[in-house]
């Protein structure tokens, strides 16, 4: 009793794809399969290798809005958060006072300048 020879069209397609890849042609790819996914090794490798690259946690992160994964995570100072106390005008109130001071240190001249 003979048993014909049965390839699978999967195994086929596959074949077909690795010899093309082999003669050069990049984008051939199976149909409805994404391409093969970085892992963190190949993201080390790419970023310096071990002992320089950090790996990113955050990405990780299962939080209810994607949008508030790469978020800066407040700093807390003897239980108080300090971006509470950053004052967005301040460079803004510094040259104000700058100026007021030069001002103060030009009358200061003037009356030393006039009593001496």
């Amino acid at each position: 009793k003979s048993r014909p020879v049965s390839i699978p069209e999967a195994v086929l397609r596959a074949r077909e794809r690795k010899a093309r890849r082999q003669d050069g042609d990049q984008d051939v790819e199976m149909e409805g399969t994404p391409g093969k996914r970085k892992t963190e090794k190949d993201l080390m490798w790419e970023n310096g290798g071990p002992g320089i690259y950090s790996a990113c946690y955050k990405k990780l992160y299962n939080l209810k809005n994607v949008e508030h994964k790469f978020d800066v995570i407040p700093e807390l100072i003897d239980g108080k958060n300090i971006a509470d106390f950053v004052d967005e005008d301040i460079m803004q109130k510094l040259e104000a006072l700058e100026k007021e001071e030069d001002q103060l240190l030009e009358q200061a001249r003037q009356a030393e300048f006039e009593n001496g």
